[in-house]
């Protein structure tokens, strides 16, 4: 059977795209060395564009047209590359032009996925689940920091169930969160892996969006890492003791902390019942059992007692607000009594475990709430007349909302 120039042409780019070493596309100068005049193909390629069979690059729409980073630019850009710039264009095959073929898929999802021309710097997202597999893992060196993180197999994991995903990130399906990851990241996992993740992976991303951070980070090489809610509220307590000492002589909280330092502070890798009680217990360590009670005595003095007994430092806290900021004093004090209300109930308790994604937004709340207490309590230490001219190394805490 005679074929037309056509398939000629879809044939000649397709196999150039599945023998390249990392699916790269064909210059379309390279078709004068397989005996195609470039003038006379013009008119079939701008076709087969139209008709979405052929995807075009070049060195005006993408810094390397070598390779499918980021997908085409629409029809009229390319037909326009080609028309006035056709020696820079870099021929691909779309997905398209893989339908038709029986036998075109790959053993290996995320491999497939590339083959069948998947932009190779196009986030994929999956259900936040996925996570679960590896956090509790001994066998996994599993971080998850700053809202990414990264999973890679310790030496002790079965090489059938080899990982080495050096880079996720966090992202959001409408109100849900989800993970995202790159194409070119995930091929290299193991086929049980690969399988697992394809099981885990969001089928229509439509609504799906990445961390702006993140997507610089990984694309732009805009290394602008995000602030966290979790470090803000570690930073306000250090400028908040940096206040208190400076006009009190006296700290506010016992002890200051590095997020290194704190194993779990941050999002939950799984929303269970059971690691969010334990990040409770935590975030109150670290918030409101951290407070230095001395501090009120120079703060209300005999006040500190009632009925023979010292009164907690919350009480105590809002005692003090009383006197000297009492249109503040909810917004200061009452997240910090959610926080001992709800930390009440796994540490008095034997709590059974449950699956709840709402967990995680559940968390963030939380947290946020803290932010904005010990923000409100910064702000007021600073308007004391002993703090003027007092140069906080922290200043700006504000954390990244996703």
């Amino acid at each position: 059977m005679i074929k037309n120039i056509s398939d000629i042409l879809i044939e000649t780019i397709k196999e150039h795209y599945l023998t390249s070493p990392d699916y790269n596309g064909l210059s379309a100068t390279a078709l004068a060395n397989k005996g195609l005049e470039i003038t006379k193909v013009n008119q079939v390629i701008s076709a087969l564009v139209l008709d979405g069979y052929v995807g075009v690059l070049s060195d005006k729409v993408d810094d390397n047209p070598h390779i499918n980073r980021l997908g085409f630019p629409n029809i009229e850009r390319q037909l326009e590359e080609l028309q006035n710039n056709i020696n820079s264009c870099i021929l691909y095959p779309t997905s398209k032009a893989f339908a038709t073929e029986a036998d075109h898929e790959c053993i290996n999802p995320m491999e497939n996925l590339l083959k069948l021309g998947y932009p190779q710097l196009r986030f994929i997202y999956f259900e936040y689940d996925i996570l679960f597999h590896y956090a509790i893992d001994p066998r996994i060196h599993f971080t998850f920091n700053d809202y990414s993180g990264s999973i890679v197999s310790s030496d002790e994991t079965d090489k059938r169930r080899y990982i080495n995903l050096k880079t996720f990130g966090i992202g959001r399906d409408g109100s849900r969160f989800v993970i995202a990851a790159l194409p070119r990241d995930l091929r290299n996992m193991s086929l049980a892996n690969q399988m697992l993740w394809e099981a885990h992976r969001i089928q229509n991303p439509i609504n799906c969006k990445v961390l702006n951070n993140y997507l610089e980070n990984e694309l732009y090489g805009n290394w602008n890492f995000p602030q966290t809610v979790y470090r803000s509220i570690l930073e306000e307590e250090k400028n908040i003791n940096v206040l208190s000492e400076h006009i009190f002589g006296e700290k506010f909280f016992r002890e200051t902390f590095n997020k290194s330092e704190l194993h779990g502070f941050e999002m939950l890798p799984f929303p269970s019942r059971n690691l969010y009680n334990n990040f409770l217990l935590l975030l109150e360590k670290i918030s409101v059992s951290n407070i230095n009670e001395k501090i009120f005595d120079k703060l209300i003095g005999d006040a500190t007692v009632e009925n023979g007994k010292r009164i907690s430092s919350l009480t105590c806290l809002s005692k003090w607000l009383d006197y000297v900021c009492p249109q503040g004093k909810d917004t200061i004090c009452n997240p910090l009594k959610k926080v001992r209300k709800v930390r009440q109930g796994p540490a008095h308790k034997i709590l059974s475990d449950n699956y709840e994604p709402g967990l995680l937004n559940e968390q963030h709340e939380m947290c946020a709430s803290v932010y904005e207490s010990f923000n409100a309590l910064r702000i007021l230490l600073t308007s004391h007349p002993r703090a003027k001219g007092l140069n906080l190394s922290l200043k700006d805490t504000q954390y990244i909302v996703i």
